[in-house]
């Protein structure tokens, strides 16, 4: 009998590898959103949740959904506070490690825009050569979202993968793309409208 190359400790070790994959792909918002996908393409299962015929409110669970809704509504606000959170600690000049926070500005507010305004300028040549003013609208808000600063969901994810330093590095290069982004926006969305 030859050897066999599938081991006990090699399949220990991939099942170890497989465990961390889907323990870094299956978080909630994703876990969350599989859930949603599931539950509207079941015939049936939607109408339990959201009221699709009529719009008087009379699905059994309509209310989960309403509550969800709300909770959706306040995401910005609370989004906002953990941003003012973050920048309200901002390291002194010398502990910034300037390389670093130079290429992650530099890659978030120069790079990403200018390949994103070849991208919108080949679809407008291209794809939409006379565009309606909904495709102009999409075309603008795509390019306004490469151009903002970074997410604020970065930090906690920071903080979580990498402790309390590496949140504070994401946060001061946070702190200068918000620094930087009214002049900088406002120079890409004028390359972009004209």
């Amino acid at each position: 009998n030859p050897p066999s190359i599938i081991t006990p400790s090699c399949c220990r070790k991939v099942c170890g590898f497989l465990r961390e994959v889907l323990n870094a792909v299956l978080v909630p918002p994703v876990v969350a959103v599989l859930v949603a996908i599931i539950i509207g393409l079941i015939p049936g299962m939607r109408e339990v949740f959201v009221d699709t015929n009529g719009g008087d409110g009379d699905s059994p669970l309509e209310f989960l959904f309403n509550a969800l809704v709300l909770f959706g509504r306040a995401a910005v606000p609370m989004n906002m506070l953990i941003v003012g959170g973050n920048l309200a600690t901002i390291p002194s000049l010398a502990s910034i490690e300037w390389s670093a926070t130079i290429a992650s500005v530099t890659g978030k507010m120069f790079i990403s825009p200018a390949i994103a305004l070849a991208i919108i300028h080949l679809a407008r040549q291209f794809l939409f050569p006379n565009p309606s003013p909904d495709v102009q609208a999409a075309l603008v808000v795509a390019f306004i979202v490469t151009a903002t600063p970074t997410a604020n969901n970065l930090s906690v994810m920071a903080e979580m993968g990498g402790g309390p330093a590496c949140k504070q590095a994401l946060t001061t290069m946070t702190f200068m793309m918000y620094c930087l982004s009214p002049v900088v926006l406002t120079g890409w969305l004028m390359a972009v409208i004209v």
